[in-house]
């Protein structure tokens, strides 16, 4: 499934909860776009627990999308992520709470 901004909170609440990402009793309180993205959707959701950043490719660039982009470039992301976990600049990067290959 492919979420974005026009996806309905009870969507993107369900969808999360198929990869098994919410928490017992979280809700959805918000979806934000936190900024523009380039290659990927981004999406703030907040929830009654906390707020994470959700980051979904396609096999397009999002901001140009008659651009083709490897569908996998999520996957590199998280290999450099994982990377760099356990090194000096971990504290200036995002933490990876979750990966889900086959939802990209």
């Amino acid at each position: 499934m492919y979420i974005d901004i026009e996806t309905t909170r009870d969507e993107i609440k369900n969808f999360l909860k198929e990869l098994n990402f919410l928490e017992t009793n979280e809700t959805i309180t918000g979806v934000e776009t936190p900024g523009e993205g380039n290659m990927n959707v981004v999406l703030r959701v907040q929830t009654n627990k906390r707020s994470v950043i959700v980051k979904q490719s396609r096999p397009f660039v999002q901001k140009y999308q008659d651009i083709a982009a490897p569908l996998d470039r999520i996957t590199v992301e998280h290999q450099f992520y994982s990377a760099v976990a356990d090194s000096k600049i971990a504290q200036h990067i995002p933490k990876v709470l979750g990966f889900y290959d086959t939802s990209h």
